[in-house]
């Protein structure tokens, strides 16, 4: 699997590039073929995804694979019971990275970021859930205003912000540090209003706690100052 390696403070940690993310991207429904790895969500519980691409089978019964950025799986149980969690889309970081993202409404409906009329619904909502994947790290951010999302985000209410990323060690998914950050965003100002952090196990907590207390804070910052990039660049536009 080829790893893409990144500096971010945190030492140098590695999560796959968005091509070869999920080893096995052709669709392949088996276990065996896919490449799981698991990352903590907002409300700190873990939560074990796969990507891969969207297949459909033509009336003569081939296989036809989907050229697009796939979607993500994610498992519900213990057995192989899975849900699509969203449609993957590539969208650039405004530093020149394509990052893998996905855009949901009510934590079902998947929408397309290149899409205005779908930006627009976004814009006029309450509250949205965006996810981000690759360099080396998974994010899941929940927004949330009093107004719809653009109004608030341009007022000096801001839009609440829930956030939760998990950066994986290099060529090692069981050992990851996640930060939970809340915060509240506008155009030109971000405020941490909590932070805190885990590990996932003892080594990984030997690999990163001192670099993690010592710059952790300052990259949820930088974090959230990403979220607001999002809505300013691309849903409130």
């Amino acid at each position: 699997m080829m790893l893409r390696k990144f500096v971010f403070g945190l030492g140098v940690l590695a999560l796959a590039s968005c091509g070869s993310i999920g080893g096995n991207m052709a669709g392949n429904n088996n276990d065996d073929q896919l490449t799981w790895f698991t990352y903590i969500d907002i409300d700190k519980s873990p939560q074990t995804i796969s990507f891969m691409r969207e297949v459909s089978v033509s009336d003569d019964g081939a296989i036809i694979i989907h050229n697009t950025p796939g979607i993500v799986l994610r498992k519900t149980g213990a057995g192989n019971e899975r849900e699509k969690l969203g449609n993957l889309h590539n969208l650039d970081n405004g530093n020149g990275e394509t990052m893998l993202t996905i855009f949901l409404q009510d934590q079902k409906q998947s929408l397309n970021p290149n899409n205005k009329d779908h930006m627009q619904q976004l814009a006029q909502s309450k509250q949205f859930d965006f996810y981000e994947f690759g360099k080396g790290r998974a994010t899941h951010a929940q927004f949330s205003a009093q107004d719809n999302i653009c109004q608030s985000f341009k007022s000096r209410r801001g839009v609440n912000v829930k956030m939760a990323t998990t950066y994986y060690a290099e060529n090692n998914y069981a050992n990851f540090y996640t930060s939970f950050t809340s915060g509240n965003i506008r155009p030109k100002q971000v405020k941490i209003t909590n932070y805190e952090h885990s590990f996932s196990n003892q080594e990984a907590q030997q690999q990163f706690q001192e670099t993690a207390e010592k710059n952790g804070r300052n990259l949820a910052q930088r974090s959230l100052r990403g979220q607001a990039n999002i809505l300013a660049n691309v849903v409130c536009q």
